[in-house]
């Protein structure tokens, strides 16, 4: 009943807005189902044709009520076999896609491929599959977008259209981003941008949004505003196209920006109930649920929630629901009601193909999965999501796709900056010319100087490089190391559980028995710890090989302990986790922090991890 309330409160609304009357079609006007339909029924065929294309070229206040009733005229026509000419069915695809009236471009294009009594022109195919690879993207469906993805490619050559080529690029990062390949997904992002023109700061702001999207996916949170300002800068948040309105207060979210996000999210409301676009207000009532659930309003985040499930139920928007019933599942879990929570990710049995075809949302799935399931004891269960979890976390954020990406970024700028250079070569050797023909001493005392330089350039060029390269391959080194150094965190704590449960096991048997275990427990304490920390020691000595040379001359009665703990320390490892790995007490490990202080003569006001990252 709650649910059905929301839905009348939202038609009201529409109701509302619908009241303008128009008795022409003029541009940025309210369209008038009833004075344009009347219109409308005049016309001869070829003149309705016509009159749709024109409609098309218009901005409407409501374009989602537009666009339903082009739909509605389009399949008429096309029932009573009232074929249009090549050229007509050129602009209305071209227009319906300039327009992002998604479902009128899929009517259309599906017409145009498989109506056998017309013949498609070459200029006419690119458009085509153009609009079906975007009608299919919106659906998620990644199988359709990749077969209409590279017909759309094959033709887009017969025309040189700014427009499809900046599409081409965004449709293959959109796929590369569903088939979560984030390393692809970030290099046509780059060329979508190289492709774009300077004065189109629409479309340059949409990308570099996308891109902020992306490095927020990653968790590059920082670099992400980074984007989102450059986005913003360029073209204002109001002049935004409306449909990224959401990305925009999910990253202004993630950064904690919650005011601004409120705002965000309020403009989006207002211009889907003032548009009658359902699909944007479900979106938003969705993250803007999410958004009170991290401000720690829960009852308003249910409310959101609820109201945006009811929309996507609505309008069958299969993606939304789940995404909604994540949302709940993470609000209760944050409540401690865990049984609703478990009850939310149960709801989403039925949705089992939707998840696996979309990695990022199925990852948030097992996420919150495992945590509920942690939390009500069904620990099967939550080592069985934990593991799905995990799998999905190194495939879309592991650092091998992170790394790829920084390296091609420095690649990038490094492109940028040698074209920097040839450009001012060559802007310096035209001068050097007109020079030459004045004078011919100032010829050569010139082409000296300018190949010394070239060759100090070459040189500093190489050593930047060399070092980049060096501190890549030390940092991807050091990240290799401290992934291990978790993962053995991982074992020891298992090895210790298992320790600790056996010993439960023990305390029930003879005392006989139990001494046949002891030699066996002992083992096991020793041997991994030893192997441990072996193989941590020279793998330690291959990534940083003079940590341990200059910190003995710093403090040279330093013990091989001591300096174990500080190798670890130089590597942020916790104490805790220190502790784990080496098998001893926090409190020990505190003591001999406390005297590796002492032997390298810190002042209490200083930081002994950050003095040793520095060494």
């Amino acid at each position: 009943m709650k649910n059905n309330f929301y839905l009348l409160i939202i038609l009201m609304c529409f109701n509302l807005n619908c009241k303008t009357k128009a008795t022409q079609i003029e541009n940025n006007s309210h369209f008038d189902l009833k004075h344009q339909d009347k219109i409308f029924k005049t016309l001869d065929d070829q003149n309705k044709w016509v009159y749709i294309i024109e409609a098309t070229q218009k901005n409407f206040k409501n374009p989602a009520t537009f666009e339903k009733w082009a739909v509605d005229q389009v399949q008429q026509l096309i029932q009573l076999n009232r074929d249009p000419s090549n050229e007509m069915l050129y602009n209305l695809n071209y227009n319906s896609a300039k327009k992002f009236y998604t479902n009128l471009s899929f009517v259309l294009a599906n017409y145009s491929i498989s109506n056998q009594t017309i013949t498609i022109e070459t200029k006419n195919l690119p458009i085509v599959y153009c609009n079906l690879s975007n009608y299919y993207y919106t659906k998620k469906n990644k199988d359709s977008l990749g077969k209409y993805l590279p017909l759309f490619e094959k033709y887009i050559h017969s025309d040189l259209n700014n427009y499809l080529e900046l599409n081409l690029y965004v449709l293959k990062s959109n796929l590369a981003d569903l088939n979560g390949d984030y390393y692809e997904e970030a290099i046509y992002l780059h060329k979508a941008i190289e492709n774009t023109k300077k004065d189109d700061l629409k479309n340059l702001s949409s990308l570099y949004l996308n891109l902020s999207n992306l490095y927020l996916t990653m968790d590059y949170v920082e670099k992400a505003k980074i984007y989102l300002d450059s986005s913003i800068k360029i073209l204002g948040i109001k002049n935004f196209d409306k449909n990224l309105l959401n990305t925009i207060g999910i990253i202004q979210a993630k950064n904690n920006q919650f005011v601004k996000a409120n705002q965000t999210y309020q403009y989006a409301i207002d211009y889907a109930l003032e548009n009658e676009n359902m699909g944007l207000l479900a979106q938003t009532y969705s993250n803007l649920g999410n958004l009170k659930r991290k401000e720690k309003k829960f009852n308003e985040a249910v409310y959101y929630m609820n109201l945006s499930d009811s929309i996507c139920r609505l309008i069958q928007l299969n993606f939304g629901v789940i995404i909604n019933s994540i949302n709940r599942a993470e609000t209760y879990y944050d409540m401690k009601n865990y049984n609703q929570a478990i009850a939310q990710i149960k709801s989403l049995n039925t949705f089992t193909e939707d998840l696996k075809n979309n990695p990022k949302i199925n990852k948030e799935f097992f996420a919150i999965g495992y945590k509920i399931y942690d939390k009500t004891g069904d620990l099967a269960k939550a080592n069985l999501y934990y593991r799905k979890y995990m799998e999905l976390k190194t495939k879309l954020q592991g650092d091998s796709p992170r790394s790829l990406i920084a390296e091609w970024e420095l690649l990038k700028e490094q492109e940028k900056n040698l074209r920097k250079i040839t450009e001012s070569e060559n802007l310096k050797n035209r001068y050097l010319f007109i020079t030459i023909i004045c004078l011919v001493i100032l010829f050569f005392i010139m082409i000296f100087y300018f190949n010394k330089r070239k060759n100090h350039l070459n040189l500093q060029s190489e050593l930047l490089l060399k070092n980049q390269k060096m501190n890549y391959q030390l940092e991807l080194k050091s990240k290799e190391l401290l992934t291990e150094s978790i993962q053995s965190i991982s074992i020891q704590n298992t090895k210790k559980q298992i320790l600790e449960d056996l010993d439960e096991i023990l305390k029930q048997l003879p005392d006989t028995h139990q001494r046949k275990f002891l030699s066996l427990k002992r083992k096991l304490n020793y041997h991994t710890d030893t192997q441990f920390l072996n193989e941590f020691e020279t793998r330690f000595n291959g990534v940083y090989e003079s940590f341990y040379e200059r910190i003995k001359q710093i403090a040279p009665d330093l013990t091989t302990n001591e300096l174990r703990i500080c190798a670890l320390m130089r590597l942020q490892i916790s104490t805790k986790e220190i502790a784990s790995l080496t098998n001893r007490t926090i409190g020990t490990i505190d003591n001999t922090r406390s005297q590796i202080r002492k032997k390298l003569k810190l002042e209490d006001s200083d930081n002994l991890q950050e003095y040793l990252t520095s060494i």
